[in-house]
């Protein structure tokens, strides 16, 4: 079979990935900010990495493990949305159980050999991913999924060049942003929490020495957040989508002036 022949495959079966999901909101990329939109089309997360390694622990389970990973990963939809847009590794490995929930996704592996040649591809069903971004690494628990109608080949233990193909899950927001007073100091130590009618509580999480802060509401696509820090006028600011540049200025109180 050459080459041609098999990556069509291979896209053949990732379209079949599409299908396995449940939907998720619309998002659109706009630099950094993802925004989200009433339709409900199926996403598609792409990985690429360097190479990669399969540690067999019997049953068809596997520890994989993507090396010289991408520090982004591609997420794309299907028609007739056809929405493109990127996220950090990090924050997709973040967010994966939140995202997924206790139905962990399918993936479909596309691997080279070490020396470069097409070897082929393989399902798996992904869970607990664990991300080192100085190693530039990425593993998964992955349980093999053996492909009806085809001959059962052993699965490399190293590979080289590798894309991975995960399939939809369920809608997490992703807020971050920074805090500082009137003058344009940055604010450390501001408690900051997100509330919304559709994730199980509230998410807490403090600003650091930058003013910076970072958190993730699972299942939610809006959020209502709340600024506290002593001495400072409570703020508040609504969110309707995913957003890594939320800018929030917090004012004085009326109290501390007295």
């Amino acid at each position: 079979m050459d080459n041609a022949l098999t990556w069509l495959l291979a896209g053949l079966a990732v379209l079949g990935l599409l299908m396995l999901g449940s939907p998720i909101v619309r998002t659109v990329h706009d630099e950094d900010r993802i925004e989200a939109i009433d339709d409900e089309p199926s996403f598609l997360y792409s990985q690429t990495a360097a190479s990669g390694m399969l540690v067999e622990f019997g049953e068809g389970r596997y520890e994989l493990t993507l090396r010289g990973v991408s520090p982004t990963t591609v997420v794309f939809s299907d028609r007739p949305a056809r929405d493109a847009f990127s996220v950090r590794t990090s924050e997709f490995a973040t967010v994966f159980e939140a995202t997924f929930g206790s139905d962990h996704p399918n993936a479909e592996l596309i691997y080279e050999g070490r020396s470069g040649e097409l070897i082929g591809s393989a399902i798996f069903v992904l869970s607990h991913p664990m991300y080192d971004a100085e190693a530039k690494t990425l593993a998964y628990n992955a349980i093999h999924i053996p492909m009806e109608g085809m001959a059962s080949a052993a699965l490399p233990e190293e590979f080289g060049s590798a894309s991975l193909f995960i399939d939809d899950g369920s809608p997490s927001l992703l807020i971050s942003g920074t805090v500082s007073d009137n003058d344009g100091e940055v604010l450390p130590g501001v408690l900051v929490t997100a509330m919304s009618p559709s994730s199980s509580g509230p998410v807490t999480a403090y600003s650091d020495t930058n003013g910076a802060f970072s958190l993730t509401v699972p299942g939610a696509t809006s959020a209502q957040l709340t600024f506290e820090l002593e001495g400072l006028t409570t703020t508040f600011a609504s969110v309707s989508h995913s957003t890594s540049n939320l800018t929030v200025v917090m004012t004085i109180s009326s109290r501390a002036e007295g």
